[in-house]
This record gives structure tokens, sequence and C-alpha cells, in this order.
């Protein structure tokens, strides 16, 4: 088979055209359900941690082009940031947690990126099926995505090995346990082709500093399964223990923690993960050449 062209053609859409047909597109009904089935407090929620991102980051330059010259040492430097030409994200059809969802397709968003998708992929020697759960469908719902699809494990494996320009495409991948080494293929197909890829293959371990300024059952809407290991004043302890917590919630202005992430009241939907940011979604390309010497005075 013709290997995958490396650039994609402007204009050019890359995902290719069985996508496009049922039973690879997700139903917009399920995303009508989530939204109309949702309270109004999680979809607070994750709007909340979307204006997160907005704050954090803002909304990049389609294109950044920088040059330098140094005429003291004779060069001339060139550094230019433009979107990936593509982002994929897939996660595991029984993966619930949409703060991280929302965290995972923010950055790439913001970074620009024309071509964003989202794909859920089933189990079938498990009997789960493709469609991702309501509170992604609330999150993808919300984060107004056009391309959303439901693959089985050899199509998901398939799209993400036949895909046009993967060095200029970016690959998420989430879920919390990996059976059939669905998601061990992808990260092994990624590599091979030098695919840029992030994944995140458990879910983190929760804390709460102040018990009191947490709504905890939003806080389990919004991370599915992750556990909350400490909660009161143990919380900070765990967080520096050797079994370390990946984020602290409810944690009061100027409190210092030791975890790497911590968050404080009316932050149940938030989530950040320092790998994606919207630079992981940008190519960088850099380049320099050596100065004309200057012509000597007559």
């Amino acid at each position: 088979a013709p290997l995958p062209p490396q650039e994609l053609p402007l204009g050019a859409d890359p995902w290719p055209d069985w996508l496009r047909r049922p039973p690879c597109l997700l139903d917009d009904a399920l995303l009508a359900a989530a939204w109309a089935h949702s309270p109004a407090t999680c979809r607070s929620a994750l709007k909340h941690g979307m204006a997160l991102h907005h704050a954090l980051w803002g909304e990049g330059a389609a294109r950044a082009r920088q040059l330098r010259e140094d005429a003291n040492h004779g060069f001339a430097f060139l550094a230019e940031a433009r979107p990936a030409q593509w982002a994929l994200c897939v996660a595991a059809a029984d993966y619930a947690a949409p703060a991280r969802l929302v965290a995972a397709l923010m950055p790439a968003l913001l970074a620009g990126v024309r071509h964003v998708a989202f794909a859920s992929v089933g189990e079938a020697g498990r009997g789960i099926p493709a469609t991702p759960v309501a509170p992604l469908c609330l999150a993808l719902e919300l984060l107004g995505l056009d391309d959303l699809f439901c693959l089985a494990p050899d199509q998901a494996r398939n799209l993400v090995q036949t895909l046009p320009a993967p060095r200029g495409g970016r690959l998420v991948l989430l879920h919390t346990h990996d059976a059939g080494n669905t998601f061990a293929w992808l990260r092994e197909i990624a590599h091979a082709r030098g695919l840029a890829c992030v994944e995140e293959a458990a879910a983190p371990r929760l804390a709460l500093h102040t018990p009191e300024a947490v709504d905890t059952t939003l806080l389990r809407w919004a991370h599915g399964d992750a556990p909350i290991v400490q909660t009161g004043p143990a919380a900070e302890a765990a967080a520096a223990s050797t079994v370390a917590v990946d984020a602290v919630y409810g944690v009061p202005p100027a409190q210092e923690s030791a975890a790497p992430l911590i968050l404080g009241r009316d932050m149940e939907g938030c989530w950040l993960d320092g790998r994606l940011t919207p630079d992981f979604f940008r190519s960088l390309r850099h380049g320099c050449h050596c100065l004309p010497p200057d012509e000597e005075a007559p």
C-alpha cells in the first residue's frame, strides 16, 4: 500500500470517507439527550472548566513568525509556530471524565487547529458499545466539535495507521484501563509513525483540602472513576507522601501544596494537564543562516 502523504493539502479533510458514514458517526441525538437530561450544575461546571482554559491560554494566533538577527556574531535566526494540521482524541467508550476531556480538547481549539475530532472506541469482547457515556456527550456538545465518531478497536487502529501527515498531527489517548490492548496498539502505531501522542492511562488520584468547600457529588461526576484518596488535613500529607495525589481540590487562596495541581472553591469541573497545552498542538520550525559580512569602508 502507498505511504500516506506527509503534508495535508491546503483545504483537505484528514478524516477518511468511511468515517462519515453510519455506524461510525456519533448520533447528534445522544448529545441533545445528554444536554436535556444533565443538571444545570453539571453544565455550569464544565463551562467553568472551559473558561479556565480561555483565561489561562487565550486564543493564539494562527501563525507566529519571529526573525532575529545577531550582527555581532553573524547569524540570523527564524522561529515559526503554526497550528497542527489535525488533532484526534481517542477515548475508551467507558471513559467517564468530562472535565478531563474538556482539558484535553480545549488547548487544541485554542491553538487554532482546524481539524479537531473525537473518537469513542468500544470493546466488542467485553460487550462495551462504541458510543460514549452521557457525561462525555455533554462535554462534546459544549465544545461544539463537528467531527465525532464511534469506532471498533480495529477501525481505530486503521484510522491512526492511515491518517495523512502524521508529523503534522496530534493524538490524545484517554482511558483508565486497557483490557483489550487497544490503546497499547494505538500508542505503538503513533510512535512508529512519528505522531506526537499524549496518553492518560490511569485515573488521577484526588484529595480534598477543605471538604466543605467542594461538592463531592459534582466532583465524582466530573472525574468518573478517579478515586478521592484523602480528605481534610490528611490531604496535604498525602500530597507530600510516597502515595502522592495528582490534585487537591478545595484549597484556600494563597495556601501552598505539594500536589502538582491545586484547585480552589467552585472548580469541580476544572482540570489541567501540564502535557496538554496549546504548544503541544502547534508545529514548530526553526532555522538559521549566516549574515553576509559588512563591506569594508574605503
